[in-house]
């Protein structure tokens, strides 16, 4: 029964890891089917869509989008770097 119960957790989160990682187009096309295949799921796919958008996911809602030309924050500062003179003799 425990190994029953450690394959099912590591099963969701493998399952997890791939709706996160799959690439936007995929996984719009992923949930068009199930919700042609599971019209009852369609409230619950919606809501699942619209928690993944955020920094990164590529839908092209904020300035950080890759679509917009820039993928850099506004938050984000450059850095210096500083190189360690040798010491004068």
């Amino acid at each position: 029964m425990q190994n029953l119960i450690a394959v099912l957790l590591l099963f969701v989160a493998a399952m997890y890891l791939l709706l996160k990682w799959m690439p936007t187009k995929v996984k719009g096309q992923f949930r068009e089917i199930l919700a042609r295949r599971h019209p009852a799921l369609t409230p619950l796919l919606i809501k699942i869509s619209d928690k993944t958008a955020g920094c990164g996911s590529g839908c092209g809602s904020c300035s950080s989008s890759p679509s917009s030309g820039s993928c850099s924050s506004p938050e984000t500062k450059p850095v210096k770097m500083i190189r360690n003179m040798p010491a004068s003799r």
